[in-house]
């Protein structure tokens, strides 16, 4: 008499499909796939720079196994932003990068670099964790050596990041490049250094 197989495969699929959920669900995972992680916050006012900063503190989103370097889709009143990394004091972060920013005092941030993120103050921003970024380990690299001492820099031009650039047809006293002086003064030590090295330029 031949043994009727199909139980036994019915047992096997159900295993093999219940085995498959419990694998993806219950082995350890950085990236959270499992369960997106999500927060809201509301706007408080303007970071150092001039982008929402958030009532979000930072230890709430370690707390929950988020590293630096991990990224979120951030959700606005009127547009979403993906991608953006979670950095500290604005270190790792490249033109056009979007990107959620530990302040000095704790609390996070968000912005665009080259473009506003405008949300008036009293509305919410929604942070959904999204994966992690493969570049940010190199952000040590890159910012190995920097303070915000001028005492640690050789001359006002080096730490203001402030030089002319020169090339081709390019003439000379025109086009300079140099760090943003845009941000307060109060919040970002070398705005006044480049104002002031602008001014001497004719800028």
């Amino acid at each position: 008499m031949k043994s009727d197989s199909r139980p036994l495969v019915a047992a096997l699929m159900v295993l093999i499909l219940f085995g498959g959920s419990l694998a993806v669900c219950f082995w350890p995972q950085n990236d959270n796939e499992c369960d997106d992680y999500s927060v809201t916050g509301t706007v408080t006012g303007l970071s150092s720079y001039n982008q929402p900063k958030l009532d979000i503190k930072a230890e709430e989103l370690f707390a929950n196994d988020i590293e630096l370097g991990d990224t979120f889709t951030i959700t606005t009143p009127d547009m979403e932003f993906y991608d953006a990394i979670l950095i500290k004091n604005y270190q790792g972060m490249f033109m056009f990068d979007t990107f959620v920013n530990v302040e000095n005092d704790g609390y996070v941030s968000v912005g665009f670099v080259g473009k506003l993120i405008t949300v008036e103050t009293g509305k919410q921003i929604t942070l959904t964790l999204s994966g992690s970024s493969d570049r940010y380990s190199k952000t040590i690299e890159y910012n190995k050596g920097m303070t915000n001492n001028r005492a640690d820099y050789d001359s006002d031009e080096t730490f203001a990041n402030f030089f002319e650039v020169t090339g081709g047809d390019l003439k000379p006293g025109i086009l300079y490049r140099s760090y943003s002086p845009l941000y307060d003064p109060a919040k970002q030590s070398r705005s006044p250094y480049v104002n002031e090295l602008a001014e001497e330029a004719g800028i």
